[in-house]
């Protein structure tokens, strides 16, 4: 189920029970199995490309990536993932310069205003093993002064099971990256 509880490394037991009668006698039988819960635990991050211009200031280009990945010790694939990106009014001139993929056939991209979308419609399936990087480009705004901090993060849905079945469990979505 798609529970809270329900988390990669969690053990539950499930019960089996067999009652039948035969003769007037009633028979019952019961045993139980401990199962370890498996699901994928993914790590996305987002760093700025060095060398830095120097000053970081409103009209300085930047370069930044963002890399989707299994944690180190994955658990299973995930599915029906989707990756977002949504840049602040801070940058603009955005451009998507690559995506570097292993482990999977390249899902496209699309780049809609200030959303950066992979893929570019639907979603694609990443198994374990597999690693993503987008490399994008953008020039600070000249509204923004110095010191400031322009924050941009990025996120990713996913599910435990291919197709929509009711029992998949999902994860990711938040903007932060942090329930991945």
């Amino acid at each position: 189920l798609n529970e809270l509880g329900n988390q990669n490394g969690d053990s539950l037991t499930t019960t089996a029970r067999l009652s039948y009668t035969r003769n007037g006698s009633t028979t019952s039988l019961t045993d139980a199995v401990n199962i370890s819960l498996v699901e994928p635990v993914l790590q996305i991050s987002k760093q700025l490309v060095t060398p830095l211009p120097d000053p970081l200031d409103a009209g300085s280009n930047i370069t930044y990536q963002i890399m989707l990945q299994h944690h180190s010790s994955p658990a299973s694939d995930a599915f029906n993932v989707v990756i977002t990106d949504t840049l602040p009014s801070t940058l603009t001139n955005i451009t998507v310069d690559s995506v570097a993929v292993s482990g999977i056939a390249n899902p496209g991209y699309d780049l809609t205003g200030s959303v950066l979308r992979l893929p570019a419609a639907g979603s694609f399936d990443f198994p374990q093993g597999s690693v993503i990087t987008v490399t994008v480009s953008a020039t600070i705004d000249g509204s923004a002064v110095p010191g400031q901090t322009i924050a941009n993060t990025a996120g990713a849905t996913w599910s435990t099971l291919d197709g929509t079945p009711s029992e998949e469990r999902d994860g990711g979505g938040d903007p932060d990256g942090n329930d991945l």
